[in-house]
């Protein structure tokens, strides 16, 4: 649960920084599979927002630990 907190934080920070991680997406993926399509970037900051849901959904329905 910790690392997706902190994957979910890291794409907060990124974003207020301005980045949307997309650059990366496309360096990335271009020099992994080169033959392949590339996400437009409003397909890549969609799938980006379902993916935060997910996180924020878990995290907001985590059991709470007994202290």
């Amino acid at each position: 649960m910790l690392q997706k907190l902190a994957r979910v934080a890291v794409k907060l920070a990124r974003i207020m920084d301005g980045g949307t991680g997309y650059e990366a997406y496309v360096r990335r993926r271009r020099a992994d599979h080169p033959n392949l399509p590339l996400m437009t970037y409003e397909e890549f900051i969609e799938r980006q927002s379902a993916s935060d849901d997910v996180y924020l959904r878990c995290i907001r329905h985590a059991p709470r630990r007994q202290t």
